[in-house]
C-alpha cells in the first residue's frame, strides 16, 4: 500500500496567481525595485524599467533586448517619442491600462506602432526587424541601439 501511497500526484493550484502578478507588476511600476533597463528619450529624460515587462509586452523592444544582453543596458528612444508619451506607455504595459488626452492619442499609438506594443499595434502577420542590425539604427559605444538619425 506504501508504494500507491507513493506514486499518486498532487497538483497545487494557487488560485489567484494571475491576479497576484498583475498587481506586483503594477506594484512595481514607478520604483526601481529589481530594475535592468533605462530608456532614455532625445530630450535627455531616462525612466528606470523591467526587460521582463518590456519584453512581454513590446516585440520592438523584446527584439532589442535579445540582441544586447549588457546588464546596464540603456535604450534610446526614436526621436519621436517624448517622455511624456513614453511614461503614458509604461504605465499601459506596467497596468494594462492608460488614460491618454485626445490631443496626446495620436503620438501615444504612433509609438506603440514604432516599438510594437501588444494592443496598440496593427498585426499584420509577419515579423519586422527592430533594434540593433536592422534598417535604421546604428550602433555605438557599449550595449547602446540608438536609432539613426534623419
Amino acid at each position: 500500500m506504501s508504494n500507491m501511497a507513493n506514486a499518486e500526484n498532487y497538483q497545487l493550484k494557487w488560485h489567484s496567481h494571475g491576479a497576484h502578478l498583475h498587481s506586483t507588476i503594477a506594484t512595481l511600476h514607478g520604483t526601481t525595485a529589481f530594475t535592468d533597463v533605462t530608456l532614455s528619450t532625445t530630450d535627455g529624460r531616462n525612466v528606470s524599467a523591467h526587460r521582463f515587462v518590456l519584453s512581454a509586452c513590446s516585440a520592438y523592444l523584446n527584439q532589442v533586448f535579445q540582441s544586447c544582453l549588457s546588464n546596464n543596458l540603456v535604450i534610446v528612444l526614436p526621436a519621436d517619442i517624448s517622455y511624456r508619451t513614453l511614461c503614458i506607455l509604461l504605465q499601459y504595459m506596467y497596468s494594462g491600462e492608460a488614460t491618454v488626452t485626445n490631443s496626446q492619442l495620436d503620438r501615444v499609438l504612433k509609438a506603440g506602432e514604432v516599438l510594437r506594443v501588444r494592443g496598440l499595434c496593427r498585426s499584420n502577420g509577419h515579423q519586422q526587424s527592430a533594434g540593433p542590425g536592422a534598417k535604421g539604427w546604428r550602433s555605438v559605444e557599449g550595449e547602446r541601439a540608438v536609432p539613426k538619425q534623419r
